[in-house]
């Protein structure tokens, strides 16, 4: 894992330092820590990916049911952490939405907590940062944007009107798709009754 250094000027020169996190996750059984084991592969092999939201490097060890991730440290602040992030907040948000909510592929991010967001002092880049347990490729599209919609949206951290026109849309379909999945149902429970009526003897 590639270290990565961030840099301190002082009378006595300039320093460099680098960080690293270490995370253990004590699993329940052995086919849960090999889950997590094959998402991580995956994240690792599809990192660059997500276009403008950046994953730090890590390399993951496994001892029986324990997990040892090993991660940059990424020197920053927290997303919505405060009023001296507020001129970023809106740009940062549109890179989530294009990047991870509205991702084509199933394999995205699915805890869309601001903590779990991280905006490098030096680069200004955004990453994500909670490796093993925010990372799926079982959330689908309206999972994503329902979560996006409860973290960023419903709790006044973004302008609603600033919600895009695929995910009104998406929004609008899932009411749709809930709708008529009402109406089948009451058919179908007609359709039910209507056969036991013709069975009585």
């Amino acid at each position: 894992m590639k270290e990565r250094f961030y840099y301190s000027q002082k009378k006595s020169g300039t320093f460099r330092v680098s960080f690293f996190i270490e995370k253990k996750v004590y699993c329940p059984t052995i086919e849960e820590a090999h889950r997590i084991m094959s998402v991580l592969a995956q994240l690792d092999e599809e990192k660059n990916s997500f276009n403008d939201v950046k994953f730090p490097e890590f390399t993951v060890n496994r001892c029986d049911k324990i997990l040892t991730v090993k991660s940059q440290f990424i020197k920053g602040f927290q997303l919505l952490g405060g009023d001296h992030t507020k001129k970023y907040h809106s740009h940062y948000i549109d890179i989530i939405q294009r990047d991870l909510v509205e991702r084509e592929n199933c394999f995205s991010v699915r805890d869309y907590s601001p903590r779990n967001f991280i905006v490098e002092f030096d680069t200004l880049d955004l990453y994500y940062v909670d490796l093993t347990d925010g990372v799926s490729s079982d959330f689908d599209h309206i999972e994503r944007m329902n979560k996006f919609y409860e973290h960023f949206l419903k709790s006044g951290n973004w302008d609603e009107r600033k919600l895009s026109r695929q995910y009104m849309k998406i929004h609008q379909l899932k009411l749709r798709i809930r709708d008529l999945k009402r109406r089948l149902d009451r058919k179908e429970k007609l359709l039910l009754r209507a056969l036991r009526a013709k069975q009585r003897p």
